[in-house]
């Protein structure tokens, strides 16, 4: 089976309340993972394919993610992505693949340089995980750049030992 942590895990790893734009040409996919991100509290906006979700991010954005479909008619994710990061250079987005795809594999254009990438087919958790792990990241770099200013102090460390039970006299 799967590590307890995996199978369970805690809620605030799962949820959120920050908004999505889904951009999935396969309507059941679509639906799924519609029902799946508002159900733990995200706010969902749905494109039927990628010139859609240009649309839709011009008209109602910004997001605090973009999910993009990679192989969708009229426009796939790398070309919807280089398009929405040129009115949003900030955007985070997150590939879908049907084939595996490590997210950059045109590194000159950081346009579209996808944050995370979930190869289908993907499970529910693997998605919510995905998301959470995407809109944090930012969050999690700002701590450590702050964290990292005093390599000698370690925030984990015990305190000096001291003699206990002998009082000395």
């Amino acid at each position: 089976g799967h590590p307890a942590h995996l199978a369970n895990p805690s809620p605030e790893l799962l949820e959120g309340s920050e908004r999505v734009l889904l951009a999935e040409d396969d309507k059941s996919i679509r639906d799924v993972m519609r029902a799946v991100l508002t159900y733990r509290g995200y706010k969902v906006v749905e494109a039927v394919d990628g010139a859609d979700a240009v649309n839709k991010h011009h008209a109602g954005g910004p997001f605090d993610l973009v999910i993009l479909d990679m192989a969708m008619p009229t426009l796939g994710g790398r070309e919807a992505l280089e398009q929405i990061r040129a009115q949003d250079s900030a955007a985070r987005a997150l590939a879908l693949s049907g084939t595996p795809f490590d997210g950059e594999d045109n590194p000159r254009n950081p346009a579209t340089k996808f944050d995370g990438v979930l190869n289908k087919p993907f499970g529910n958790i693997e998605l919510l995980q995905t998301v959470r792990r995407i809109l944090d990241h930012q969050r999690v770099t700002d701590l450590r750049s702050a964290v990292s200013g005093s390599p000698a102090r370690s925030f984990g460390a015990p305190p000096e030992p001291r003699a206990r039970g002998s009082v000395n006299g």
